[in-house]
């Protein structure tokens, strides 16, 4: 759920989106947005938030080209790190999974 309280659904299609994970707690969606403009056109950042609008640890990036968000992964992966927000643990930054891939996906726990 965004931090606003609606769906994140829009990256579900968007082949320019990445997804953050191992957020700092203190990292809002404007230091998320601040952190990736330096890589490009960052047209939406947000941190996915409970319904108490604490930080899940995660968010999501939205790039107005897949070209950039490509060029992100580039970038992190030749350095092996990428840090936001003062943390001391680096970010892991990846595509994001479209809700057609976690479908194909198989359960598991036992999640149906």
């Amino acid at each position: 759920m965004h931090a606003s309280g609606e769906d994140a659904g829009p990256h579900d299609a968007d082949e320019g989106v990445l997804f953050v994970g191992d957020l700092g707690y203190k990292v809002t969606d404007e230091i998320l947005a601040n952190a990736f403009r330096q890589f490009g056109n960052v047209e939406r950042a947000y941190v996915i938030r409970n319904s108490k609008k604490q930080s899940l640890g995660y968010g999501f990036v939205h790039y107005k080209s897949a070209i950039q968000a490509t060029q992100v992964l580039q970038v992190t992966a030749e350095t092996g790190y990428f840090y936001i927000g003062g943390s001391p643990r680096p970010v892991i930054v990846e595509p994001a999974e479209t809700k057609a891939a976690r479908a194909r996906r198989p359960p598991v726990n036992g999640d149906s």
